[in-house]
């Protein structure tokens, strides 16, 4: 079986997520790494050291895949090699992904540019 890794990098905003930017980045959160098997349709992350399998998965690559959480509110994934979180009908998220260039300057505490955008991915 061939495994594929990627690793998103994530913040929280400050203030609500305007046409798909954030504005305030605040904290950022550890970086999530995901493993990804085309053949088993299958998304693992790590839960504490033990790999936990994500629910109702389609994955074409590593740079192309979705997953639905259990109760379809929600779904993660990651088109052209971009993450993203869209949640359900009318629920803004608070959830940004940045390249990991910004999440580790964002992390050293660096003051941020009100001209400097993160992109959120939904």
């Amino acid at each position: 079986m061939f495994l594929q890794r990627v690793t998103t990098y994530a913040v929280i905003c400050l203030e609500p997520v305007r046409d798909g930017s954030c504005e305030s980045p605040g904290r950022t959160l550890d970086p999530a790494t995901f493993t990804v098997s085309t053949e088993r349709q299958q998304v693992w992350t790590s839960d504490n050291g033990h790999a936990v399998a994500l629910p109702s998965c389609q994955v074409e690559s590593r740079r192309n895949w979705r997953c639905r959480s259990l109760d379809g509110a929600s779904e993660l994934g990651v088109t052209a090699g971009r993450p993203w979180l869209a949640r359900g009908e009318g629920r803004a998220s608070d959830l940004a992904f940045v390249s990991a260039w910004r999440y580790w300057w964002l992390r050293t505490g660096e003051p941020t540019s009100s001209r400097s955008r993160t992109a959120i991915f939904r």
